[in-house]
This record gives C-alpha cells, sequence and structure tokens, in this order.
C-alpha cells in the first residue's frame, strides 16, 4: 500500500524538505492524538482528509475497505466537533499555521 511505503513516519527523510514535512505531520500528529483524543489510525486519516484525500482514496492507500474509512471519518468529525471535511482541512491548516 502507498501509505506503508511513502508516508509511513518510520521511515527516514531523503531531503531536508522531506524531514521538515515528517517534522510538521509529527506535530500535527501529537496535536491530534492528544487534543481530541483520536486513535493511530483516525489520526492517518485525519490528516489524509485534511490533504483533501476522497474516502476511496484513503482506502485505498491505508489498505481498508471504504465502509471502514467512513466509519472512522463519522469518528472523527465526532471528536473535531466539525460537520464537513472543509471543516477538518480548515481545523489543520489552522494549527499547522501556528
Amino acid at each position: 500500500c502507498f501509505w506503508v511505503e511513502k508516508m509511513s513516519p518510520r521511515l527516514t527523510a531523503d531531503s531536508p524538505t522531506q524531514d521538515v514535512a515528517q517534522k510538521s505531520d509529527d506535530a500535527l500528529r501529537t496535536w491530534l492524538a492528544g487534543g481530541f483524543f483520536l486513535s493511530p489510525r483516525e489520526t492517518d486519516i485525519a490528516l489524509l482528509v485534511s490533504r483533501g484525500y476522497t474516502v476511496n482514496r484513503i482506502a485505498e492507500e491505508l489498505c481498508l475497505a471504504r465502509g471502514t474509512v467512513q466509519s472512522h471519518t463519522k469518528s472523527i468529525y465526532r471528536k473535531l466537533n466539525v460537520h464537513s471535511k472543509q471543516e477538518v482541512i480548515d481545523l489543520v491548516q489552522s494549527q499547522s499555521s501556528r
């Protein structure tokens, strides 16, 4: 799956730009998991939702069933107290701009 190969936080960065992006992702993961009590999988999905990924693309990249992604997304929306993908994007962008 793409997620395991390209986006795993355990992989080392190949360039300074990737290193900065990884640190940013790590900070967002910590903020989402700690501030909103998201599970590790919910955190992965929330980051992808915040990048505008569709349910189908998330399911493909994380090797999950579409229904599983939809279920996690509902839980994420409830925990973040949002009602749309755009609200997730706005919330994460507001945090990453700090």
